[in-house]
């Protein structure tokens, strides 16, 4: 069997929290997530689109999952996860979710701003995680949280730093799968060196974009783009024991 279902496809996969694929109905919320669909696949063209569905769970809006008959065979449509978008287990049993590979994750409109523990370190190392080398995760770079309770301005160095220290940090294990002329008996990851942590992501302010970054999202948008093979290893390992939990191995 094909080692990857983006290998299988030929070409990029996008994910997009926020976004119902397939969405149908008269609905102004399924119209708007046509709409989004349409502006995505225009953005990139090819590309297999996958959306998160954030009614968290409860799938009132019908739309279009991976349960749909012949649901890999839908060339670049893609189609919906209805989950939790920070209920790692439900993401990880996705299978397209967990092999990751994705050269966008973003949001539609500012979905960002309903939740504010989407913008906390660990769902956003679990966001990095699934970048492949070059993909770029793009968000607001304004966050007005809806619970009225402050918000965040990333044109602001500081922020942007506060944002960058998850990857800096020493106390995030980040590790790189080991070269295959490695010793052999050895560990399977190798942990990267703290001189080197910050050059594995780039973050970048954008006061101005055209659209090719995100048509859903007003400038100025903020881009942590993934520099290298690398991977949150204390994220992953605790995104796979909640998905072996939810599935009760």
């Amino acid at each position: 069997a094909p080692a990857s279902f983006a290998e299988v496809r030929g070409g990029e996969k996008v994910l997009v929290i926020g976004l119902s694929v397939g969405a149908a109905g008269d609905h102004p919320m399924a119209v708007s997530n046509r709409a989004g669909e349409v502006a995505f696949q225009a953005a990139r063209p090819g590309a297999t689109l996958y959306g998160i569905d954030m009614q968290m769970g409860s799938g009132t809006m019908p739309c279009r999952t991976a349960k749909d008959v012949n649901a890999d065979e839908l060339g670049s449509q893609g189609y919906t996860l209805i989950a939790n978008a920070h209920d790692w287990g439900a993401l990880e049993a996705d299978p397209r979710i967990r092999e990751g590979g994705f050269s966008l994750v973003t949001y539609d409109y500012a979905t960002e701003q309903y939740d504010r523990q989407l913008v906390q370190p660990e769902p956003l190392c679990y966001f990095l995680n699934k970048l492949r080398v070059g993909g770029e995760f793009v968000m607001s770079a304004r966050v007005d949280y809806m619970d009225f309770q402050g918000a965040i301005n990333f044109a602001v160095a500081d922020n942007r730093a506060i944002l960058a220290s998850y990857w800096e940090k020493t106390g995030t294990k980040l590790v790189a799968l080991r070269p295959s002329g490695a010793e052999e008996g050895g560990d399977v990851f190798e942990e990267i060196a703290d001189a080197e942590r910050a050059g594995c992501f780039e973050i970048t302010y954008l006061a101005e974009h055209a659209g090719e970054l995100n048509p859903r999202i007003a400038e100025p948008v903020l881009v942590i783009k993934k520099k290298r093979d690398v991977l949150f290893l204390d994220v992953a390992e605790a995104a796979e024991e909640r998905r072996k939990a939810k599935a009760g191995e």
